[in-house]
């Protein structure tokens, strides 16, 4: 697992990621994610067969995990998600 800039994101890997996800959340699309977050990285696995968004905002040059405006959820999709793993990203 990996964290990966907005622009670094391959698009049409993630969208497809989620359109064939058996949660389909319109929260995680790359559209919807850049129209309401101005900054947004991603956790994701090399085949992206595991993903989550992570929306950011900075304050005084420090990155802060946020929930995006008229986002109500996001979800971890795909099943090589650890959480050992996301905590060295923050």
């Amino acid at each position: 697992m990996e964290l990966i800039n907005r622009k670094d994101i391959d698009i049409k890997k993630w969208d497809d990621a989620i359109e064939n996800s058996a949660i389909e959340n319109i929260f995680m699309y790359s559209w919807y994610l850049d129209s309401v977050c101005k900054n947004w990285s991603a956790l994701v696995t090399k085949n992206y067969s595991t993903i989550l968004p992570v929306p950011f905002s900075k304050k005084v040059g420090v990155k802060q995990f946020i929930q995006a405006p008229f986002t109500r959820e996001y979800d971890i999709l795909g099943n090589e998600f650890s959480w050992k793993e996301a905590v060295l990203f923050f």
